[in-house]
């Protein structure tokens, strides 16, 4: 009887491993430009990548968020991909940001379950080009 129970333990860890599901992705992308001026529109493509066997990507939506040095979000848009993951954008920037560096954030669902630092990062530069060398 205990060999049985022994044997139940065994293979119910053995499906449990089996059933949790380690997929991971990344998002690559590459906006247009590399300075704005406050008002311009960003346009941005990328693409969902999945970083395991698996060919396609997990997740079909992925939000886009520009926020500033206070980590405050002032811009998010929810994005659908296609059926390879692939997604593009325009974002606008308000006419009323400060001329500084802004940062480009990007992520699905699925990656609000890992670290932060998982998720996609770019800085933006947004200003005119003589205030540029004071940032």
């Amino acid at each position: 009887m205990r060999r049985l129970n022994y044997l139940l333990i065994l293979l119910s860890i053995a499906i449990m491993a089996k059933a949790t599901d380690y997929r991971t992705e990344r998002i690559f992308i590459a906006p247009t430009g590399s300075e704005y001026r406050p008002g311009d529109s960003i346009t941005v493509v990328g693409q969902i990548v999945a970083t395991d066997s698996v060919k396609t990507p997990f997740s079909r939506y992925l939000y886009v968020e520009i926020f500033d040095r206070k980590d405050s979000v002032l811009l998010r848009k929810k994005l659908r991909s296609n059926g390879q993951g692939q997604f593009m954008a325009r974002l606008q920037a308000s006419p009323i940001w400060e001329p500084d560096i802004y940062y480009l954030r990007a992520y699905t669902n699925w990656m609000q379950n890992t670290e932060p630092e998982f998720h996609y990062y770019r800085n933006l530069k947004i200003g005119n080009s003589l205030i540029d060398s004071e940032i």
